[in-house]
């Protein structure tokens, strides 16, 4: 006969998908474990019974959501981008804290959870932004569910529905025409005391990420062939932290532009402006050798650039749009010219050609009547 084991000694046993799960009571409360091997389960266990005999909670789910969230995020810091840390912390404090921070780790439940997805879903919030932030505290629960402090994270148990956003892709972009363009640019030529007049321009002209135009260099410029080159970033810059370059958003991302030669004026001239610049700067000049550099040579912020951009707006009267949609009017405006969807979309560096055409497929001017002309000849022969 089989030894009858005891509360607290714990078992394990192989699921239905090939993995192993492991159990164990303590003081009337099961708590289990899935693992890939049962060397993992194994030790878990003893991690459990270890935790038990020193007169440890064994993970009762006592722990404040907003301590557990506040763990989590520092846990990242160093270990992921600063832009993304900035976004974890603000999805947190906006969207999750509010609904869960003053609960415990036990009293999120499934109904809880999706009470909390259904509340948004039926006020038409539930957007891209906000569903991030429940999905990441999805993965600061499954921490919890490893280490033992949860049974189970109540996010299995939901339904996460696709963000409203999501499905609606092309209803969010705001994009100008080319007239709006042309009037945008007129105003920042009459402006040029606002220092990235020429920053501006090349924008709306290249469809650069801001990072990416914060993070030109003069040796990635090749002004006699008329090329730049993408290779890098300027990151989210930190309070008292000097700038840094980081990768770009995807492979793909890095990529060589032709620009024409209005653009290469532009350029001509920036180049004029940064060395009288850096001659009566002196001393207090700092070379990075970025295109676009801030007084002292330093890059130009994302902020400093978003608040020229918006100023500019405010000066020519037209709607107002972020600066990334300046982005999106550039690739709108390729695609309505007729420019084949495959280099716009290399242009853009986006990771394939289905992103492109998922989210501007309308701005693609109909070929419906051709395709129809093309089938009637053949149908005529």
């Amino acid at each position: 006969m089989a030894k009858r084991r005891t509360s607290g000694e714990g078992t394990i046993y192989k699921t239905e998908r090939g993995k192993f799960r492991a159990q164990i009571v303590v003081n009337g409360r099961r708590k289990s474990k899935t693992a890939v091997t049962a060397k993992e389960c194994r030790t878990w266990l003893a991690d459990q019974r270890k935790s038990a005999l020193l007169g440890g909670s064994m993970g009762n789910g006592d722990r404040p959501v907003h301590q557990a969230l506040d763990e989590w995020i520092a846990g990242k810091r160093g270990s992921v981008r600063l832009s993304t840390y900035t976004l974890y912390s603000a999805l947190f404090e906006n969207h999750i804290k509010p609904i869960f921070g003053n609960v415990t780790l036990g009293d999120v439940t499934p109904a809880v959870v999706q009470a909390a997805i259904d509340a948004h879903v039926h006020q038409d919030s539930w957007t891209k932004h906000i569903r991030l932030g429940f999905t990441t505290f999805r993965n600061v629960l499954d921490r919890y569910v490893n280490v033992g402090s949860i049974d189970f994270n109540p996010f299995d148990r939901v339904d996460i529905y696709p963000a409203s956003k999501e499905v609606k892709d092309n209803d969010i972009l705001e994009v100008w025409t080319a007239n709006q363009v042309l009037l945008y640019v007129e105003t920042v030529e009459a402006h040029r005391y606002t220092r990235p007049a020429n920053a501006l321009k090349f924008a709306v002209g290249t469809a650069l990420r801001i990072g990416e135009l914060a993070g030109l260099t003069w040796q990635n410029v090749d002004l006699d062939n008329g090329v730049i080159h993408i290779v890098q970033q300027l990151m989210a810059k930190e309070k008292g932290v000097s700038p840094k370059f980081g990768p770009l958003k995807s492979a793909a991302s890095k990529r060589t532009l032709r620009i024409g030669d209005y653009l290469v004026d532009v350029l001509r001239k920036q180049l004029e402006q940064v060395e009288v610049s850096r001659a009566t700067s002196g001393r207090e000049w700092t070379e990075y050798d970025v295109v676009f550099p801030s007084r002292g040579g330093l890059p130009f912020s994302r902020t400093g650039l978003r608040h020229a951009h918006y100023e500019a707006i405010k000066r020519a009267g037209l709607p107002r749009i972020r600066f990334h949609d300046l982005r999106h009017t550039a690739i709108s405006l390729m695609l309505q010219r007729n420019v084949p969807v495959t280099e716009v979309s290399r242009y853009a560096g986006h990771a394939n050609v289905g992103v492109t055409l998922r989210v501007y497929s309308h701005y693609i001017p109909t070929q419906e009547s051709k395709a129809a002309m093309v089938m009637d000849d053949i149908l005529r022969v």
